[in-house]
């Protein structure tokens, strides 16, 4: 089953019900708009004009960016719900699930990296966001917790600096010479920053930390664009994103066809890994840990009553970060399936068929256009 997108509108509850989930509209963004009018020209010009500054085209592009221009698009199916109690039906339209391109898609995939962070990788201590995210210390081997409250930041990055150049030493990718020479220049090109701190217990701080690492490449309340303007405008990094209507005077104009070129570099290669875990936080380790607590726990089962509560297992929470109702949850704090009655949305069915794609279609579209008829006139009264 596939990840959904809402896409028509929901209209505002009445007073005392939780706020409603506010469904997207990806064809009217700037990004879309953008990639739908001017991706077959910029694939055109690619050799000519870009294949210098951002590398060879590369085949797999064609398929993303088709997939993102079907995203949300309810022509490519959808799911059916309905409300159990005023039985009002809406559709839901499959994702496209692409990498680097399409911002909701990416939202979603971040949310849910996220959550499996804070459930099952991320131990209760210290973190910094460093270049990625690391803890304010470390474990010795018997896994005893040894924090590290202060950073001098020139000798990490001194460290930092002769490890990595030691080991391309030893994979034999860099000459004696070369890293002496590396070693003498006054900027070493390496840099640490711990100031972005997230104290022992701070889970939703670093719950939000994480979804940032793994933020979408485009920001679209910090992009402007309509097919008249040969520009867009794209606002500097540093700008609040809650004001996206104000232009501050840092904002960049950018040529429509660069913008887009520097847009599908970032798509990653298919079935390419973005995420690493090092340290305590590697699958090996964490692998071993899983296995010890689980021996732990099946030696003190007898002495659970059987009425008692047992936390969720790995899969059961590694479904719930995959349900689309439960990640919009943990991040916007409300209900996509709450009905502006008060019930609950349920799935009923989901339409893949293109001939009964249609069918629903047209008649929904019908039913917009069609007018309520006028009351008829009274008839004459038939008496027995």
């Amino acid at each position: 089953m596939g990840t959904f997108a809402a896409t028509p509108a929901i209209v505002a509850p009445e007073r005392g019900y939780p706020s409603l989930y506010r469904p997207r509209n990806p064809r009217a963004s700037p990004l879309f708009l953008l990639v739908e009018a001017r991706y077959e020209e910029l694939k055109a010009l690619w050799e000519d004009r870009f294949e210098k500054t951002h590398g060879f085209w590369r085949g797999f592009t064609d398929t993303a960016v088709a997939r993102y221009l079907d995203c949300a698009s309810p022509e490519c199916g959808f799911a059916r719900l309905r409300c159990d109690s005023c039985h009002s039906e809406k559709l839901l339209a499959f994702s496209c699930r692409q990498r680097g391109i399409c911002p909701s898609c990416d939202a979603k995939r971040a949310a849910a990296f996220a959550a499996f962070l804070n459930d099952e990788v991320l131990e209760d201590v210290p973190h910094a966001m460093f270049s990625p995210s690391c803890s304010r210390g470390g474990w010795n081997a018997r896994g005893e917790w040894l924090p590290a409250p202060y950073l001098d930041h020139r000798i990490a990055e001194e460290v930092f600096r002769h490890r990595v150049l030691r080991l391309l030493q030893n994979e034999g990718l860099l000459s004696e010479e070369r890293s002496r020479l590396l070693l003498s220049w006054d900027r070493s090109g390496f840099s640490i920053d711990d100031s972005v701190r997230i104290p022992a217990g701070e889970r939703k701080t670093l719950e939000q930390v994480a979804r940032y690492m793994l933020r979408a490449p485009v920001s679209l309340s910090r992009m402007q664009w309509n097919p008249a303007n040969p520009q867009v405008l794209y606002v500097a990094k540093g700008v609040h994103d809650d004001e996206p209507d104000k232009l501050p005077p840092h904002e960049q104009s950018i040529d429509a066809l660069e913008f887009l070129a520097r847009v599908i570099t970032q798509i990653p290669e298919p079935k390419r890994h973005l995420v690493f875990y090092y340290g305590h936080y590697c699958n090996l380790l964490r692998g071993r840990r899983r296995k010890a607590q689980l021996a732990g726990s099946s030696d003190t089962s007898h002495t659970l009553a059987k009425d008692d509560e047992k936390p969720p297992s790995s899969a059961q929470r590694q479904a719930l970060r995959r349900r689309w109702r439960d990640l919009i949850r943990r991040v916007f704090e409300l209900d996509p399936l709450l009905c502006p009655c008060g019930g609950e949305f349920k799935v009923v069915a989901f339409i893949t068929e293109p001939r009964v794609i249609q069918r629903i279609l047209q008649h929904l579209r019908s039913r917009e256009h069609q007018g309520r008829a006028p009351p008829s006139a009274p008839g004459p009264s038939i008496s027995a």
